[in-house]
């Protein structure tokens, strides 16, 4: 999941510190989170998923679709740079060790 969290913050083109203040937690909670060496509450996961317009079922891997259930404004972003952000989410499951 961390790495969903450090894509979406990057296509947003926000800061960590930006993003830990609209989830109402710490920067150094936050950095826990995209680094994985915290678990995100519920609560927060809840809020997340709110404030970027993700599925919550895609930021925990219930599901594999390529189509990000995402709406609004954001999703006109992904939609013009997809093939910018699958690259992106490819090389950050290779930082954490994951497969493509």
């Amino acid at each position: 999941m961390n790495y969903k969290l450090i894509a979406i913050r990057r296509l947003r083109k926000e800061r960590q510190s930006s993003f830990a203040s609209q989830l109402g937690v710490s920067l150094s909670s936050y950095i826990g989170y995209e680094t994985g060496k915290t678990v995100m509450p519920t609560d927060v996961l809840k809020r997340f998923c709110v404030m970027c317009d993700v599925s919550s079922d895609w930021m925990l891997g219930f599901t594999d679709k390529t189509t990000w259930q995402i709406k609004g404004d954001l999703a006109k972003q992904i939609d013009q740079s997809r093939n910018a952000a699958v690259e992106a989410i490819k090389v950050l499951k290779e930082l954490e060790g994951e497969t493509p």
